[in-house]
């Protein structure tokens, strides 16, 4: 069994080295063999290097990448070993994942070994792939495991509670803020921040320090525990309001991302139970939840949220629970004022638009099909710059279909011109 690098962050040259062999140089040097092996001694090896880190691990993974549906070469011995093996990885908290890399047209059996061995380690999961891009996705999909935000409790009324936990379904993804290193020695700098007083020229203590607001003409000063009191307002948790029917809800009425809120035992027993019923009923009669949410983060405030119950779909693994959208207040609300008056369409006109807007969908599911190509491009010359790379990787652009389009312009973008007004562009400011 080769060790090529110890479970450690791997730096610079240790991932040019990595990127070197995925593309098929400098493997020469670890050979390879024939017939049957002892699968369970290289198990043994991936258990003992967990034993041997230092610091704290989260998550134990073994990524197993074969072509070989069966490493043992039917050898009952070798097969019985690396059975018990994966056992004691179960044991050991340790999770086995099997990725087979296969060509295209081909397949590969894994009844004969592998499903017998993740069975044995607890896991059932097995992922098909050809592609290194698929793979390395497929990892970093794992590596982003869904975990609660926070936890809390749902008040129903008549001293009812009810334990939950919020999810994070969506968040926008950022690429991190820049930090000021030294030229010389690459280390980060600190930044320390002084007051110095007007009058006297001296540093200012931190108990000399307060915050104001303005108020007429002059400035209202306030205590800090006064400042929390005033951004904590209301009690922490989910407070239901009252139900209304789903299809008096305007779903243009959310002004940020929605929590998902699933039952938590850990926290209240009988959650569950009491989570399941109220669900059940909300979907039966078709309602909603009006409430007010306030998480136990540090800092957050009291919002409204409509609560919609998601139903339970086991193709798409959607759980079931409840959606917190959250509303805007009467004070959020903006009502501007548009001088335009629409123009007058004949129903040829609005014909004509719909068949050449059918033209141009997108045969894809979701928004999640695309990833972001300015937060691609960053990372990329992020790791070309680290790793002393000569050009960045190519990432993906987002551009129109121009294939479609050039098709379509002939049959139906030009009759749609003649029958549409098409008036000149004009710049509003």
């Amino acid at each position: 069994v080769h060790v090529v690098y110890d479970p450690d962050v791997p730096d610079a040259s240790q991932n040019k080295a990595l990127l070197a062999m995925a593309e098929g140089n400098g493997l020469d040097k670890f050979g390879h063999g024939t017939g049957a092996m002892a699968f369970h001694h290289a198990l043994w090896v991936c258990s003992t290097m967990f034993s041997r880190c230092s610091g704290k691990l989260t998550d134990k993974e073994i990524f197993v990448l074969t072509s070989d549906p069966d490493p043992t070469g039917g050898d009952a011995v070798l097969r019985k070993n690396a059975l018990k093996k994966a056992e004691d990885l179960r044991t050991l908290g340790i999770n086995l994942q099997v990725y087979p890399v296969i060509g295209p047209g081909e397949s590969l059996d894994m009844s004969v070994f592998f499903q017998p061995l993740l069975g044995a380690a607890g896991m059932m999961e097995l992922a098909l792939t050809g592609e290194l891009e698929d793979l390395t996705q497929a990892i970093k999909i794992k590596a982003n495991k869904q975990r609660a935000a926070c936890s809390m409790t749902m008040k129903l009324g008549g001293g009812i509670q009810i334990g939950i936990e919020a999810y994070v379904v969506a968040r926008k993804a950022t690429p991190g803020a820049a930090k000021y290193v030294h030229k010389k020695t690459n280390r980060e700098i600190k930044c320390e921040t002084s007051y110095i007083s007007n009058e006297t020229g001296r540093l200012l203590e931190q108990a000399e320090l307060g915050t104001g607001y303005e108020f007429a003409d002059g400035l209202a000063r306030f205590e800090e525990n006064e400042i929390r009191s005033i951004k904590s307002y209301g009690e922490e948790g989910v407070a239901i309001l009252g139900f209304k029917p789903r299809s008096t809800m305007d779903v243009t009425e959310h002004i940020r991302p929605a929590h998902f809120l699933f039952p938590s035992e850990k926290h209240m027993k009988g959650s569950e139970a009491a989570f399941v019923a109220l669900h059940r009923d909300m979907v039966s009669k078709d309602l909603v939840a009006v409430a007010t949410v306030r998480t136990s983060n540090k800092g957050a405030q009291t919002r409204l949220a409509t609560l919609v119950p998601q139903v339970a779909d086991e193709e798409s693994m959607q759980p079931a629970g409840l959606h917190a959208i959250y509303l805007p207040f009467a004070d959020d609300i903006r009502k501007p004022v548009v001088d335009v008056q629409p123009a007058v369409v004949d129903q040829e006109q609005v014909d004509a638009a719909t068949d050449m807007l059918n033209t141009f969908n997108v045969d894809v599911p979701t928004a999640v099909a695309w990833e972001n190509p300015a937060l691609q491009k960053h990372y990329a010359v992020l790791e070309a710059m680290a790793l002393q790379m000569d050009d960045p990787r190519t990432t993906g652009e987002l551009v129109p279909e121009y294939a479609a389009i050039s098709v379509s312009y002939t049959h139906l973008t030009l009759p749609t011109k003649r029958i549409v007004t098409v008036y000149e562009r004009q710049d509003y400011l």
